[in-house]
């Protein structure tokens, strides 16, 4: 998993997602709970599948002009990016089977 820790811009963050491959944004933040929990699922999720999906943390503490692009007013938010389109996004979390089957449905 990478987790960002500088500001992005919108533009950054579709630089990030423009690999053509799955990308899932995890926007938390260090002082929620959930979030403490999701990041197990995610680890769970990334050695289900391996080189299949690329898993970006962003705090959204560090992040004021994409929580605002974005209208984000709880964490965690879950966003599934294929290419540079969004296919998919969720307020709190799933389990890891769950999650690796919305991304096999919505990304191939």
């Amino acid at each position: 998993m990478e987790k960002v820790t500088e500001a992005l811009t919108v533009a950054d963050l579709a630089r990030m997602t423009s690999g053509g491959g799955p990308v899932l944004l995890d926007f938390y933040a260090d002082w929620c709970e959930p979030c403490v929990l999701l990041d197990e699922i995610l680890t769970e999720l990334e050695q289900r599948m391996v080189g299949k999906i690329r898993i970006i943390k962003i705090d959204i503490d560090l992040q004021p002009a994409l929580v605002a692009h974005f209208g984000f007013r709880s964490v965690p938010w879950l966003l599934l990016y294929n290419g540079q389109e969004e296919v998919w996004r969720m307020h709190g979390f799933m389990m890891a089977p769950e999650l690796e089957k919305v991304v096999r449905e919505h990304c191939g």
